[in-house]
């Protein structure tokens, strides 16, 4: 313990300025606003750095960082690093650094990934459910209830008869909604539940969920011929050094917002899932939060991320978009739970009026 108290204390701290940022104060979470062009990205670019900087052998802190500008791939990804040694008399190539991970389905240095890889348990249909189908307005939640459970009916159905690739997800529930109906009669009765939500397929109830289920599930058209062994699930518990870029670049970026939405929170159920350890470190760095879809782990993960050693490092223009996906009781929680702020400019009047107050009137005083 002692010996791994000495190696803590010689790990370098995050430094703003001329300000240190105590390592136990990483793990309480970093909270940014500010508007466009005020300097977020600038910082953001300088904290992720230093991370890079102080990796070693036996310091593997790692960023999971989603990108929507691609500003932090370009300025921050590190590809493989080999160098070649003499071991006696024999030249070996060693790798000194695996490289970074890109997830971006059209970047060429991607790494390729199958949906069913997440799935590794019978309660696993009903998370990657839930979480792809999440409303952010209370009206439509009934909606997107019944479209979550067909489509995690359509996911068993697939299970069930070995057809897990992306291609088979995408064809699956491309068919007519009497082709879905025929599929889910085959499936014991005990799968069957959905069937009540698509049994009339002129009604425009069973349309509107169909609409709602294939909406979200657009991405699958560019995931087709992208099936490979990656899990970003087993990136977690496997304790690599690998950052992991998630690229959402601008052209596409409604298309792949339900996708990029499931693959953080699956990233982060999978490490609240994990013991305690407040010496890891797995920084989750999310550029625009209201950009994804409503994350119901996010709040599990600035209560309680401490513990596992999950900081989060969070940007946003401003206060507004988090509430309206969250709710204003929600903010009030996120927000509380930020040890750490960076508050740039912020022109939105009820932003710049709710952190004025929490803030507070203060004097600094410098002798």
């Amino acid at each position: 313990q002692l010996l791994a108290k000495k190696r803590v204390k010689d790990i370098p701290n995050i430094k703003i300025g001329n300000t240190e940022i105590p390592r136990e104060m990483e793990s309480k979470h970093i909270l940014v606003l500010g508007t466009s062009g005020s300097g977020k990205g600038v910082l953001l670019n300088q904290i992720i750095n230093q991370i890079n900087v102080r990796k070693s052998d036996k310091i593997k802190d790692r960023c999971i960082i989603y990108d929507m500008k691609g500003e932090f791939v370009s300025k921050q990804y590190r590809p493989k690093e080999t160098e070649i040694i003499n071991d006696n008399g024999v030249s070996k190539e060693v790798v000194k650094f695996p490289g970074d991970i890109i997830f971006c389905p059209f970047d060429e240095r991607s790494i390729h990934w199958s949906f069913f890889n997440e799935i590794e348990s019978y309660p696993d249909f009903d998370v990657v459910s839930k979480s792809l189908y999440v409303s952010n307005n209370a009206n439509d939640e009934y909606w997107y209830n019944c479209a979550k459970d067909v489509f995690r009916t359509g996911l068993i159905y697939l299970h069930m008869n070995n057809q897990k690739t992306n291609l088979d997800i995408w064809n699956f529930f491309s068919q007519t909604l009497e082709e879905i109906k025929m599929a889910f009669m085959t499936l014991p009765l005990s799968e069957r539940g959905a069937l009540k939500h698509i049994d009339k397929s002129d009604s425009n109830a069973s349309s509107s969920i169909i609409s709602i289920l294939q909406e979200r599930l657009q991405f699958f058209r560019y995931l087709v011929d992208f099936d490979g062994e990656f899990s970003f699930k087993k990136y977690i518990r496997e304790g690599q050094r690998s950052n992991i870029f998630l690229l959402n670049i601008d052209q596409y970026k409604t298309i792949f917002k339900p996708l990029m939405s499931y693959i953080v929170d699956t990233m982060i159920r999978e490490v609240l899932s994990q013991k305690d350890d407040q010496d890891r470190r797995i920084f989750f760095v999310i550029d625009e939060l209201g950009s994804l879809y409503k994350l119901e782990s996010i709040l599990d993960l600035v209560t309680v991320g401490r513990s596992k050693g999950a900081p989060l490092i969070c940007s946003n223009q401003d206060l507004g978009r988090i509430e309206q996906t969250y709710g204003r009781a929600n903010l009030k929680t996120f927000f509380n739970n930020f040890n750490t702020y960076f508050i740039f400019r912020i022109n939105e009047p009820e932003s710049a009026e709710y952190l004025s107050r929490a803030i507070g009137e203060k004097q600094i005083g410098r002798a």
